[in-house]
């Protein structure tokens, strides 16, 4: 997607968008030290969810607070986005629409100023709910200290915490969200890239600023509420090169034949969120049986087996591991092209099922028909007498003349 924008214009404190300065330290009493402790520790356990403290012992906050929304011009395809910002419970509402707007694909982005060490820290989440029925497609990005975005890469994944924990993958500059998703976003660190690069040789020790990527298409719209930004340290965070996902592997289509069965073998591989994949063992099974009957199945290693009276279009199958994981995966059910094929000039070249094809001795019952035969064999004794009657008659004809 290209760099989105220069986020940072400089830190300067006495402008007020900077948290990181203190006023210089007197010396201070043992009750002014305990003050300061308890007030610390409040902060840590009051369930704002803003404030934590990487290993190095100093704080870390980010919030939604002060976010500016991309103000490009339309005709570059960079929209900018409704923003709503609820202090109390630091929720920012983000909202966008391009109904009506040309075909093209279309970004919107919001951002803000911080500068602020991660040192300690293996990765970011936040809880996100999308208001509508339709997946919506983002990214989370960091401005680095060199100027250069960083942001979640392609081909890698995040992960999705909500009811159901799932891997999305990382496609364009974007992961998707589910329709009416309601859950917390975790990205690792280890995949965020160098978006002017395509390279994960992301340092995380100091920003300059953060914010998150919006993109949809023509007619589209967009309305998710933000809230949770934190930190995660190595304690919380899920590693980038655990194994999480689960995915089965094999034809998207199986063969529906004329006659007799088609078999088709699947497996499945776990993958962790830098993309790497290794292959795991797991149980086989049909998800509805309901419309097909005996007419398709899948052994518990894998092999589905189509029978030619199977009259679905579409079957799903899944996968389940010991240890809990599911995959599921639909299979498009396609005809031989021996049956749907035509000839250059329109005709058809397709080879009926032998149901549809009737036994030759069965059309030539009606010439074994001893009525008809009677009949056949008078008339055509009448051609033989009326033709000799004929001929012997232009016979005599011809020897008068003579």
């Amino acid at each position: 997607m290209g760099k989105i924008r220069e986020w940072m214009y400089g830190w300067n404190p006495e402008a007020g968008n900077g948290r990181g300065r203190r006023k210089g330290r007197k010396n201070r009493g043992w009750h002014t030290m305990l003050f300061a402790g308890i007030s610390a520790a409040v902060c840590l356990c009051s369930g704002n969810g803003n404030v934590y403290a990487a290993q190095g012992g100093k704080e870390v906050v980010m919030d939604f607070s002060d976010m500016v929304g991309s103000t490009d011009d339309i005709a570059g395809g960079t929209i900018t986005p409704t923003l709503a910002y609820a202090e109390e419970a630091d929720l920012l509402r983000l909202r966008f629409q391009t109904v009506g707007y040309p075909e093209r694909y279309y970004t919107a982005t919001v951002f803000k100023d911080a500068e602020m060490k991660l040192e300690g820290y293996q990765g970011i989440e936040f809880h996100v709910e999308n208001h509508q029925d339709l997946p919506v497609r983002m990214n989370f990005a960091f401005t680095m200290e060199n100027g250069k975005t960083a942001a979640a890469g392609n081909g890698y994944y995040v992960r999705l915490k909500s009811t159901d924990t799932d891997y999305a993958k990382v496609e364009y500059g974007c992961f998707e969200l589910p329709g009416k998703f309601n859950g917390t976003v975790e990205i690792p660190f280890d995949v965020l890239k160098y978006q002017e690069l395509s390279v994960n040789e992301v340092v995380m020790d100091r920003i300059w600023g953060y914010g998150f990527i919006c993109v949809v298409q023509e007619d589209e719209r967009y309305d998710i509420s933000l809230t949770g930004l934190r930190p995660l340290t190595r304690q919380e965070a899920t590693g980038a090169d655990t194994p999480g996902l689960l995915v089965i592997q094999g034809e998207d289509r199986a063969l529906r034949c004329s006659v007799g069965e088609s078999q088709t073998q699947y497996h499945c591989e776990v993958y962790n969120m830098l993309g790497e994949s290794e292959d795991a063992e797991a149980e086989f099974f049909m998800t509805d049986t309901g419309d097909i009957g005996e007419n398709a199945w899948i052994t518990g290693d894998g092999v589905l087996t189509v029978n030619f009276q199977c009259e679905a279009d579409v079957l799903e199958i899944g996968a389940r591991t010991s240890d809990g994981k599911v995959a599921y995966k639909q299979v498009e059910l396609y005809e031989s092209w021996t049956n749907i094929t035509n000839t250059e000039g329109g005709y058809s070249a397709s080879i009926a099922k032998p149901s549809q094809i009737s036994p030759i001795d069965a059309n030539a019952d009606i010439l074994r028909n001893p009525v008809l035969l009677r009949w056949m064999r008078g008339i055509l004794a009448g051609f033989a007498v009326i033709f000799m009657f004929k001929y012997r008659m232009a016979r005599r004809k011809y020897r008068r003349k003579r």
